[in-house]
């Protein structure tokens, strides 16, 4: 509560002082010579005579200042009535009401109201004229000699304040349509390079792919299927990163922003069961019910991880002998969620020791790894990773706005569009992508 009414003490004060300041760059200086002006009303010597009904009409003469730099048209109608009613009461003395009038015509000349500052003009003649009828103070040629001069200069100020506030805007308008031009040149020579780029490199994957499937129905050699899963994988992994890379070039998501884990754990899936049919690896895997969002840094966790034990089995588990992968949240102690992957196959040797690189990054992120031998030389690997609460509200939202931004919508629709037509040529790569990452899986045998 105290920091609500913090905040709108805040707001208050910020209205109060764009208020007082104006909307314009010129408002500010010409309501700092109206205050000035206002105050030398507390100059000895500025009330010629002690009439109370004189002093009151002086000190409203000046206090007109200040609303003539707000509100100057109604401040002129209201000074020009006020300086004839001076006029005839005190013609006599020096009447303040007409050099508020000049000051609130000099103020719509700055505003560039050319009609409001005429009839202000024709306000202080008609003055001028009746003074010279009474005889009056300001009245005859040397009043309307020093009136006038006072006109042209507060008027010609007033005219240079308006020019300058023209030119200030109008140089803010100038910079930022060339800042909007700028933005769209940019956006137009990204669009440029992430089509051909995704042109390029998505006709070459294809080809890639298509490769894959001709060598898979020709061959028989273990060892070449095994080489075809795992090259079936790398093709799949490279095709889902030009993808990535497609949509953050088109878009301004942040490259570290949340992911929905549950659907690249079923998309991983796919790819690794369609990568072990290129090269008949019997490996099955299995997805339970995940998070839908998680951090950047456990995404990338769960795809490495995956991906080498995927790996690990391609390359080291017998021939024709069944294996699985299955990935499945688990509550341990203390109520804490854990990430826990289990891969299971048959190896010619047992496995003495834990897969190093698997080790070091289950504990980089207080995680646990571990082989348990089983009959029949029957290997399992067990990675366990704790997960800290990855669907929290404020991560859902963040990758929702994210992941529906108009511009990698357009882009994934492209991505697709062409890898339809690469299908239909029977050249397109299989389902979403995976493959190794960037820290490549030991050769450990498992």
């Amino acid at each position: 509560m105290t920091s609500s009414s913090e905040d709108g003490s805040t707001s208050a004060l910020a209205r109060a002082w764009f208020f007082l300041r104006g909307p314009r760059f010129v408002d500010l200086p010409i309501r700092l010579l109206a205050l000035i002006m206002a105050l030398t009303v507390l100059v000895p010597g500025s009330f010629e005579i002690d009439d109370p009904r004189y002093m009151v009409l002086l000190v409203i003469a000046y206090a007109l200042f200040i609303p003539a730099s707000f509100l100057p048209f109604a401040t002129a109608i209201a000074s020009t009535g006020m300086s004839l009613v001076f006029v005839v009461l005190y013609p006599d003395l020096e009447n303040m009401f007409p050099e508020v009038l000049i000051f609130a015509t000099a103020v719509l000349l700055s505003h560039r109201r050319w009609i409001s500052s005429l009839v202000a003009t024709l306000g202080l003649v008609s003055y001028l004229v009746v003074s010279t009828e009474l005889g009056a103070y300001d009245g005859g040629a040397d009043g309307t000699i020093d009136l006038g001069f006072g006109w042209l200069t507060y008027s010609l100020i007033g005219m240079a304040a308006g020019l300058v506030e023209l030119r200030i805007q109008r140089e803010i308008i100038r910079r930022e349509r060339a800042a909007v031009g700028h933005q769209k040149a940019v956006e137009a020579m990204r669009a440029r390079f992430t089509r051909d780029m995704h042109d390029t490199i998505s006709h070459s994957l294809a080809t890639e792919a298509a490769i894959i499937r001709t060598l898979a129905r020709e061959t028989g050699s273990p060892d070449t299927g095994r080489h075809l899963a795992e090259l079936a994988l790398v093709n799949a992994e490279a095709t889902r990163r030009l993808r990535q890379l497609v949509t953050s070039l088109s878009s301004e998501a942040a490259h570290d922003s949340p992911i929905r884990l549950q659907t690249e754990a079923r998309q991983l899936a796919a790819a690794i069961d369609s990568g072990c049919s290129a090269g008949s690896v019997l490996l099955s895997t299995h997805v339970g019910d995940l998070p839908e969002y998680s951090s950047f840094s456990l995404g990338q966790n769960f795809r490495a991880i995956v991906l080498e034990l995927a790996t690990n089995i391609i390359r080291y588990s017998t021939p024709e002998t069944p294996a699985s992968l299955d990935v499945e949240m688990r509550h341990g102690a203390a109520g804490r969620a854990e990430l826990v992957f289990r891969s299971e196959n048959q190896a010619s040797a047992e496995l003495m020791q834990t897969p190093r690189s698997l080790r070091c990054r289950a504990e980089a992120v207080g995680g646990t790894c571990r082989v348990i031998s089983a009959e029949g030389r029957r290997v399992i690997v067990e990675v366990v990773v704790p997960v800290q609460h990855t669907a929290s509200s404020g991560l859902v939202e963040e990758a929702r706005s994210e992941t529906t931004t108009a511009s990698a919508k357009a882009v994934l629709h492209r991505a697709t569009t062409a890898a339809d037509g690469s299908k239909n040529r029977g050249e397109h790569v299989e389902g979403s992508a995976s493959m190794r990452t960037a820290s490549q899986p030991e050769k450990v045998q498992t």
